[in-house]
């Protein structure tokens, strides 16, 4: 996405370094808090396991960050493994809410390239 010209910014509900369970460890460019008050952001994808997506799907910054986005015309996307997580909050599927769409069996390449696409258009 950062390929095609998008701003990408990877967010945390909690500050510091955060350690995946493969050992990967990455430092998140801002706090949830700094990305409300700077205006709907136009796609919101959520990553991570199924853990990781359940405990930042209890927040409630992260439904106001969500119900934001969808009122401001923006998009929400799941990956394959926090789609669970972001249907059982109460973020409803496709036929319900356009406006959010989930990997289901797209390969990543795939799911990101049709992202890319919707929020700039084709390149």
């Amino acid at each position: 996405m950062r390929g095609a010209g998008m701003t990408v910014l990877l967010v945390s509900a909690v500050a510091g370094l955060i350690s995946s369970r493969y050992g990967l460890t990455i430092r998140p460019d801002v706090l949830i808090d700094q990305v409300l008050p700077a205006g709907p952001p136009k796609l919101v994808i959520v990553s991570g396991g199924h853990a990781c997506a359940s405990a930042l799907m209890t927040g409630p910054r992260t439904h106001q960050l969500i119900d934001t986005t969808l009122s401001s015309g923006g998009y929400i996307a799941a990956m394959a493994s926090a789609q669970t997580a972001v249907s059982g909050a109460g973020i409803p599927a496709p036929p319900l809410r356009p406006r959010f769409m989930t990997q289901g069996r797209l390969e990543l390449g795939d799911f990101v390239s049709q992202l890319t696409n919707l929020t700039l258009g084709p390149f």
